[in-house]
């Protein structure tokens, strides 16, 4: 596994009882001849996991703290498996 972008954040965090999973950086250019380029995606990041709560920590130091909302999560993973069967499981 890669090093995290902020150990000091990552040994506090596991020590509370997060769990780590990295996310590679993912840019994809979806542009076309008519309009030119056009990237989405983005940066890599730290994501920290706890039943309750997210913390990403980006590739350069953003770090952003969310509660976990389970039905949109849920509701997420339904629709990526009816586009993309597996994609939620």
């Amino acid at each position: 596994m890669d090093e995290p972008f902020n150990l000091v954040a990552h040994e506090f965090l596991c020590s509370q009882g997060y769990t780590h999973e990295r996310a590679p950086e993912d840019w994809e250019d979806v542009g076309d001849p008519e309009n030119g380029p056009r990237l989405v995606g983005g940066p890599a990041y730290d994501i920290y996991i706890t039943d309750d709560h997210y913390v990403v920590i980006l590739d350069g130091g953003e770090t952003h703290m969310e509660l976990r909302d389970k039905v949109f999560e849920e509701w997420v993973d339904a629709m990526y498996d009816t586009m993309r069967p597996g994609y939620g499981s």
